[in-house]
């Protein structure tokens, strides 16, 4: 089962990183896709952890980053980390900001 909730989150996460769900998709989704299977009843931590990032993205600021690390991690690139994913959020985020103050520098 939890192979079958990895290619859906998989799926979701593609379509936000793509710009082609709206908060109501995902939302429905989450609710006929993996709410009605019991996701919350998996036992891989990570599963649930991108379940319930995805489920509070209105209420909590998720930024790309994170998608795309829980992307990597169910698609087994990497192996799964909370303390890796919160390195790794921060990292790109730092990087991100970097490259705005550098481009304000060239203008």
């Amino acid at each position: 089962m939890d192979k079958e909730f990895a290619e859906i989150l998989i799926r979701i996460i593609h379509d936000i990183l793509s710009n082609r769900a709206s908060h109501e998709s995902v939302r429905l989704q989450i609710q006929n896709e993996l709410e009605s299977r019991n996701i919350w009843d998996s036992d891989c931590f990570m599963i649930t952890d991108c379940y319930y990032t995805l489920k509070h993205m209105d209420e909590e600021e998720v930024t790309a980053a994170e998608l795309e690390y829980f992307e990597e991690c169910l698609s087994k690139k990497r192996e799964y980390s909370l303390y890796e994913k919160s390195e790794y959020v921060k990292n790109k985020s730092r990087q991100i900001k970097e490259n705005i103050q550098e481009e304000k520098i060239c203008f």
